[in-house]
């Protein structure tokens, strides 16, 4: 990240922190003291996640930002089937070190309590850093079928086309279970 993109993050953070006390925001350094992953929860998302964490996504393959960092977000769904996060992070690269801190991270600022199941894509440092920081928790496949694009999937009416399109995922991903998420197809597969 550059030098005045931090100093301005890093403001925006002592700031929120001096309007609640319970915003929490980590940062690591590299060995040339810059800035390399931050992550950050504010009031809402530390009640959500006490309230709703049992089950939770981690979803990292947004790269919007002009750095083109991945923005990771934790997120899950509250009893009104609203999608809510439990915090967010922009990492440097995507790495099983750079995962490790962001899930240690963040179960230090969700006072360590585990998850029971979280959703990921395929990334597979992804999937080692949790099966090191968060051995207990139970690791599911969630991918969103890539195979089409986003309007051609999710934007049909047609029933037929929708069961056509699922039976495709399906044996494009290797037999994973169809299920519907939130009116949305998805593929869901154990580890």
């Amino acid at each position: 990240m550059e030098h005045g993109d931090v100093g301005y993050l890093l403001q925006y953070f002592q700031k929120k922190l001096v309007e609640n006390p319970t915003f929490y925001h980590a940062y690591k350094m590299d060995d040339e003291d810059q800035i390399t992953n931050v992550f950050w929860v504010d009031a809402s998302m530390l009640i959500d996640y006490e309230c709703f964490g049992d089950v939770i996504s981690l979803d990292s393959t947004y790269c919007t930002n002009t750095s083109h960092r991945p923005l990771a977000v934790f997120s899950g769904f509250n009893h009104h089937r609203k999608a809510v996060i439990f915090g967010a992070a922009l990492l440097y690269e995507e790495t099983t070190e750079s995962y490790k801190w962001l899930l240690e991270t963040f179960l230090e600022a969700h006072k360590q309590k585990m998850p029971q199941t979280v959703f990921t894509d395929q990334a597979q440092a992804m999937a080692k850093a949790l099966g090191e920081v968060m051995p207990g928790s139970y690791h599911d496949l969630c991918v969103v079928p890539a195979v089409f694009s986003y309007h051609d999937s999710f934007s049909s009416s047609s029933s037929v086309t929708s069961l056509n399109r699922a039976k495709a995922v399906k044996k494009r991903c290797g037999g994973g279970a169809i299920e519907k998420w939130c009116g949305r197809e998805v593929v869901v597969r154990r580890r």
